[in-house]
């Protein structure tokens, strides 16, 4: 029977722009080879996820986007996309300005290519952006009827994180009818309502249409909403405990997942 694998790619498959193990290349081949299906789920945007896949010769027939927000298909063809309407966006993007110390960029559905680059507003000791490039960046942002996905970022370690979850807590209570906040590792993921990659799993695997065995892999929270709806999920044995408890089984890396997809069978999902 054909696998499917959602597979993340930060700190999944990619550390620091470079591959865990090249070793998870020849085991993603080799899945692919086999006639199954990969799909790589991402907080990236088109053009950040393209990079990788270009850089790596990564192998793929589906991309989920923006943190679930928007599905493409290997050829670049659009399956869905759900936005933040540009008025929900400018009132996050404005609140973003009482949050010292992070960075805040934006995704727009419109430019398809470097449609994050240059667009960050940051403040606070790291990485404050300047007069300019902060007018540039209201510029942009004003110019836009909606938004893919609106992300903030911290410049610490982990004990950020209840400060982003209470930045998180801020923003569904002034856009609670209108997004969806995510946690990431280091960061928020802010899309339109309801839009996670678990959503645009379900999406996709309603789409294929086809039995499949389906399983997935990734390490943060941001990945925890599929893990549900595959028969197997599969995380880190360094991730943190939230993501551990509701995954399946535990890897050091991607390819000892493939390799246990590959020489096993589990019960066919049905859709």
């Amino acid at each position: 029977m054909q696998k499917i694998l959602f597979c993340d790619i930060d700190r999944t498959l990619i550390f620091d722009n470079h591959l865990h193990s090249l070793k998870d290349l020849e085991s993603l081949r080799e899945f692919h080879q086999s006639g199954n299906l990969l799909v790589y789920c991402t907080a990236r945007n088109k053009a950040e996820a393209d990079s990788v896949i270009r850089q790596f010769s990564l192998p793929y027939d589906y991309l989920i986007l923006n943190n679930g927000s928007r599905i493409e298909d290997a050829y670049g063809t659009e399956l869905f996309s759900r936005t933040i309407p540009g008025a929900a966006g400018m009132e996050i993007l404005r609140l973003c300005r009482s949050f010292a110390g992070v960075c805040v960029y934006f995704y727009d559905p419109k430019r398809k290519k470097n449609c994050s680059l240059c667009n960050g507003w940051s403040d606070g000791e790291k990485g404050n952006s300047g007069k300019e490039e902060q007018e540039r960046f209201w510029t942009e942002a004003k110019g836009i009827e909606a938004f893919d996905m609106i992300g903030i970022r911290t410049f610490g370690t982990e004990r950020e994180i209840p400060r982003l979850v209470r930045i998180g807590s801020e923003i569904r209570y002034q856009c609670r009818e209108e997004v969806q906040v995510t946690l990431n590792t280091l960061s928020l993921a802010v899309t339109a309502k309801d839009q996670t990659k678990g959503s645009a799993m379900e999406k996709l695997l309603t789409m294929l249409g086809k039995q499949q065995e389906v399983y997935c892999i990734g390490d943060s929270a941001n990945d925890v909403s599929m893990f549900g709806l595959a028969d197997t999920a599969y995380t880190f044995y360094d991730a943190a405990q939230w993501v551990k408890d509701p995954a399946d089984e535990m890897v050091a890396y991607v390819y000892e997942a493939i390799d246990r997809i590959l020489t096993r069978s589990v019960r066919t999902r049905t859709m």
